[in-house]
């Protein structure tokens, strides 16, 4: 009887070659795992930097766009210290040279800029927001509104004190945050700065009968780049951070705005056939007549279109501010260490560095943001009801 061919197992050389083939094909799965892995990384971080990035130049470009509203446009920009202020028909010419709130170390104009590391600005606007009232006339420690404030104001707030129309301002600064909020306490050690603190109160309309001064805030914007930390990163990450100058009972009220903004770069442009200045890469901003020239004489506010001092690079004459801010992916990957990965590209005038940080990729993103209320020709002060509102006009807000 025929039982047919005995049952065998596999031979040596079929195992081997069927080993070899199940290597081979385990190989390149697990190729594509990594590469799918890498690619998802890198999909993320790049979603990452793009957030970051959209988040630090939208709210930088919003704010850039205010600077100047309501403010004299030779305090729109803090570069340090003015040496000359408006001669013509200005409320200021007869008081000292201004003076900066926000340190500034070293040379004017130069301390705010870097061709090595991040650079900063310091700018101002009014708020549209808040307005007020004085009930009596101010006096060199306080002021009284004629109405309650909705919210205290914080220490360190800057105010605007406007007569009708616009005929003379003064600024002042809240010294401390009180619970009254029918008069606030000024700080009586800042005379002299942002600019002459108290020095305008003692003249012109504000020693007059009251009822048609108005106070507004003004708001300050100080950005920077420095570390901070939060849940995810105890050890702290790159911010892009925003002081306002305010304080309150917890101390310093300093805002992370964007993660992950490694470096931020500033270029101004000038009216005067579109002058860019600090775009020259290795060249540092200065205070000079080819830089931010804080000795020009800068343009009174009814100052001509053709009127020589709206030609000059006072930083009253500033027409568009460019940023760019170098954002780096969030979480450290390894996978990210070659050449390519350890440049921060080039920005502004600071030369790209080629020796950044491993394990990390960057891109590099810019925005211009015109400054069109420098250009504005006369104070702006809202018309006020005087029947509290019936007439349609504005009750004051804050």
């Amino acid at each position: 009887m025929n039982l047919g061919r005995e049952a065998r197992g596999f031979t040596l050389t079929e195992l081997l070659v069927g080993l070899v083939v199940t290597a081979i094909v385990a190989a390149g799965a697990l190729s594509l795992l990594v590469g799918q892995q890498r690619a998802f990384k890198g999909s993320a971080s790049d979603r990452a930097m793009q957030e970051s990035a959209r988040a630090a130049l939208s709210e930088m470009g919003m704010n850039l766009r205010r600077a100047g509203y309501g403010v004299d446009p030779w305090l729109a920009f803090d570069f340090g210290p003015l040496t000359n202020t408006p001669t013509t028909n200005e409320s200021y010419s007869s008081g000292p040279p201004g003076g900066t709130r926000v340190s500034c170390s070293g040379s004017p104009v130069a301390c705010r800029d870097s061709t090595t590391a991040s650079d900063e600005i310091v700018f101002y606007a009014r708020d549209p927001g808040f307005s007020r009232r004085l009930q009596a006339a101010p006096t060199g420690t306080t002021l009284t509104f004629a109405t309650p404030l909705s919210v205290p104001l914080l220490a360190g707030q800057i105010l605007q004190l406007m007569c009708s129309g616009g005929a003379d301002r003064a600024y002042v600064t809240v010294a401390s945050t009180a619970s009254n909020l029918l008069s606030v306490t000024l700080d009586t050690s800042l005379s002299g700065t942002f600019p002459f603190q108290q020095d305008r109160i003692s003249s012109g309309c504000f020693t007059r009968t009251f009822g048609s001064a108005a106070v507004f805030k003004v708001d300050r914007f100080h950005y920077f780049v420095a570390t901070y930390a939060d849940p995810a990163h105890p050890s702290g990450r790159p911010y892009l951070m925003l002081d306002r100058g305010l304080t309150d009972a917890s101390g310093p009220l300093v805002e992370p705005v964007a993660p992950d903004i490694e470096d931020l770069q500033f270029a101004y442009v000038f009216r005067t056939n579109g002058t860019v200045v600090g775009s020259t890469a290795g060249t540092r901003l200065a205070n000079a007549t080819g830089g931010v020239n804080l000795a020009a004489i800068p343009p009174a506010y009814d100052a001509e279109s053709t009127d020589a001092a709206r030609d000059t690079n006072s930083p009253a004459n500033i027409r568009a501010v460019r940023a760019s801010v170098v954002v780096r992916n969030p979480i450290y990957t390894p996978e990210f260490n070659r050449g390519a990965d350890l440049v921060i590209p080039a920005a502004a005038n600071r030369a790209a560095n080629a020796s950044g940080p491993a394990g990390y990729r960057r891109i590099l993103v810019e925005t211009t943001a015109a400054t069109r209320n420098l250009d504005s020709r006369t104070p702006f002060m809202p018309p006020y009801s005087s029947n509290n509102g019936t007439d349609g006009l504005n009750v004051g807000g804050g």
